[in-house]
């Protein structure tokens, strides 16, 4: 009877294995399929509100026809079939296209990870419905459609600075593509360097400093209780301000990235997370990617001494697991630092609102202000350029208490007798 059984669980694991490999040359063929789709349609493909797949197809005379399938495999099986039995004839390509497409070959080409490739389709959505600009065939926009639309996004949209490039970048690289193509010769920069004063009125977000960084005291008391009440999201924390990372940095950091015998913590990935669907609110899961968020690549940060023993407490959370600040194999998700650090706030009795990047803000600051050299600064934050730092990340993180005794020391400086 013993071996009866032995004999039955091999077979039952034998079995197993087969399904499992089936299962797994399934995925790899739909993941094949659906890359396919997406490199012969520049359109969108997207889950729309009812279940279904959908997307746009060019019906040969300027127009487009909308397409859904239950399914996105069948849908983009549909897409491939149509463009290679030439039953969809790809028109002249709109404007949205063309941006959509623009966007899709940076990611495809490693330029852009895929939560900027998603950040990107979201813009891309909002700034095309400016004057129906994105349903325009791009061979039919001329000099004057550019400059109206940009007057009408600069002047009547109330976008900040930051919305007025990423908009800038949307179309000055739409409209590279066209040209690579051979579908236009505008160039929406040229149209750009002539817009006047007038034509773009830019919202204006001004930001204390104390919003952007916390002060010398707030920062004593957020540490110093943190410190004094040791758990693994506390600690998460902490390591913000150890190494200047991102919250998705030190989520994702494995327990070999903490290298206590060189003294340096490595910064190799991330967490990213996409949009599916048109829903902005319709999220998938974070992925790890295996490249840091910045293009400096991956950062050594080394750990000071008195930081020693904090980074041998932390690798003692998760003993049987990857993650440093995990459970198991999962890593410790960002949101749970988010929800912490408003707790932490509310305990340590610190006068302004907390958040992870205002951390990285501080941890800037702080070493810039103790005369730390550029190149330093760049190799920890992982900064391509000397001035993103020093525009992005420093501010004067004195108290009035600090700035007045400063001015008090100044020769110079006093009333008149």
């Amino acid at each position: 009877m013993k071996q009866k059984s032995n004999q039955y669980d091999y077979a039952a694991a034998e079995e197993y294995v087969k399904l499992q490999t089936a299962q797994l040359h399934r995925m790899q063929k739909e993941l094949e399929i659906k890359k396919k789709a997406r490199e012969l349609h520049t359109g969108k493909i997207w889950q729309a509100s009812d279940g279904r797949w959908a997307t746009y197809f060019p019906n040969g005379s300027g127009g487009r026809k909308l397409v859904k399938r239950k399914n996105e495999i069948d849908l983009c099986k549909e897409v491939i079939k149509l463009y290679e039995t030439g039953q969809a004839v790809p028109a002249v390509p709109t404007v949205e296209d063309c941006c959509r497409a623009f966007n899709r070959k940076k990611l495809n080409n490693g330029k852009i990870i895929e939560a900027t490739y998603a950040r990107n389709e979201r813009a891309i959505d909002q700034h095309m419905e400016y004057l129906d600009f994105g349903r325009k065939l791009i061979n039919a926009v001329n000099e004057d459609d550019l400059m109206e639309y940009f007057r009408y996004a600069g002047c009547g949209q109330k976008l900040t600075h930051a919305r007025w490039s990423e908009l800038k970048t949307i179309i000055t690289g739409g409209f590279r593509w066209a040209r690579n193509h051979g579908l236009t010769s505008l160039k929406p920069e040229d149209v750009i360097s002539d817009l006047g004063y007038e034509d773009v009125a830019l919202k204006q977000v001004i930001q204390l400093p104390e919003e952007q960084v916390y002060n010398v005291d707030d920062a004593d008391l957020i540490k110093n209780y943190l410190a004094s009440h040791p758990d693994r999201v506390n600690d998460a924390i902490l390591a913000l301000w150890a190494t200047g990372g991102r919250k998705c940095d030190i989520c994702a950091l494995h327990k070999e990235d903490i290298d206590l015998v060189n003294g340096e913590v490595y910064i190799r990935r991330t967490l990213s997370e996409t949009v599916a669907g048109e829903d902005d609110m319709v999220k998938r899961p974070r992925t790890e990617t295996n490249i840091p968020k910045t293009r400096a690549g991956i950062r050594k940060i080394p750990i000071r001494n008195d930081w020693m023993d904090f980074w041998t407490r932390c690798l003692t959370y998760n003993p049987n697991g990857v993650y440093v600040f995990g459970k198991g194999d999962k890593w410790l998700p960002p949101e749970t630092i988010n929800s912490r650090l408003r707790i932490v706030a509310d305990a340590a009795k610190t006068e302004h609102s907390l958040s992870p990047h205002k951390v990285r803000k501080t941890v800037y600051t702080t070493l810039s202000d103790a005369q730390l050299d550029a190149e330093f600064l760049n190799s920890m934050f992982g900064h391509t350029k000397v001035s993103t730092g020093e525009k992005y990340y420093h501010f004067n993180r004195r108290t009035a208490k600090n700035r007045q005794e400063i001015l008090n020391s100044v020769p110079g400086m006093e009333y008149p007798i």
